[in-house]
């Protein structure tokens, strides 16, 4: 079988998104040019791999996650070998995110010049949540401390300090009015409109350089809670993920905030003098003594 037949028979056989659709085109394609014959094994898919010189490291993990998903159905469908199973799944560079200073959130905030703005920073930064999520927000989506959204996955209901929800909602004027509209009235027609009002704010605030669009301040909120609580959990809640592992991105770009913070000899101390524990031939000050002291 061709590999460009494999990519007519998925593009035939999936019901698929007309973006879906183009992914599926470029990475078949790009394969299709490496080797005409659809793959027998995963070496020649290395070895297409290690052809993609100049290619960003996420596309070229995207279209081996597309060569992958047609080769699962091929296999599924027709009984052909999927030649990615045998193959090695690159890998991306991880790259540091940007995270908006303590000062930098300050200056965001007080860069705002109207209401629109104030409510929408804040309801980024409090929530949490995407800009796209809250270009269909409507006032009946507004719930005393929590706000109903459609992420990427479905519906989410993100936390929202009781006075934002009260404002948004008074912002609506009703419960099928738009929360952020146009200047025309209605809906934003995606995040990069709504978004663009917040990177207006930024700019005013005089922060500049790589990463500071909307995303940067979602960023931002999960490092100021995974800084207090040191607890992936709570950063998977905050921001809604379905994957653990994702939350604990954040958790790592802080260990050394949580090392310094929690010292586990300060903790035996607290827990000893809690316990009503005597000195009994070891100072109590000795158990709340830290590195450095």
């Amino acid at each position: 079988m061709k590999t460009l037949e494999v990519l007519e028979k998925v593009l035939k056989g999936k019901r698929l998104k007309p973006n879906t659709q183009r992914h599926y085109r470029d990475a078949l394609g790009s394969l299709a040019r490496y080797s005409e014959d659809w793959p027998a094994d995963g070496v020649i898919i290395n070895e297409w791999l290690a052809s993609l010189e100049g290619y960003a490291d996420t596309t070229i993990k995207m279209w081996f996650d597309f060569v992958n998903a047609a080769g699962k159905y091929i296999q599924k469908a027709y009984k052909v070998n999927n030649p990615c199973a045998e193959a090695e799944r690159p890998r991306v560079s991880k790259k540091k995110r940007r995270y908006f200073t303590i000062d930098e959130l300050v200056a965001i905030i007080k860069a705002c010049v109207n209401e629109f703005e104030l409510l929408l920073v804040l309801t980024l930064i409090d929530s949490a949540c995407r800009i796209g999520e809250l270009v269909n927000l409507k006032g009946g989506d507004v719930g005393d401390g929590f706000i109903n959204v459609m992420g990427k996955t479905g519906q989410r209901r993100y936390r929202l300090d009781q006075r934002l929800c009260e404002k948004l909602r008074a912002m609506a004027g009703g419960d099928d009015e738009p929360v952020f509209k146009q200047k025309s009235g209605g809906f934003y027609q995606d995040g990069d409109g709504l978004g663009h009002r917040v990177r207006y704010v930024v700019e005013r605030a005089g922060i500049k350089g790589k990463k500071v669009g909307v995303h940067t301040l979602r960023h931002s909120s999960a490092s100021l809670v995974a800084r207090e609580t040191g607890q992936a959990l709570v950063v998977k809640a905050l921001l809604q993920h379905d994957d653990l592992k994702t939350s604990m991105g954040y958790i790592h770009d802080v260990e050394d905030i949580i090392q310094d913070k929690y010292s586990p000899l300060r903790l035996l101390g607290e827990q000893y003098k809690k316990a009503g524990g005597d000195d009994g031939g070891i100072k109590v000050e000795q158990l709340e003594l830290t590195e450095g002291e």
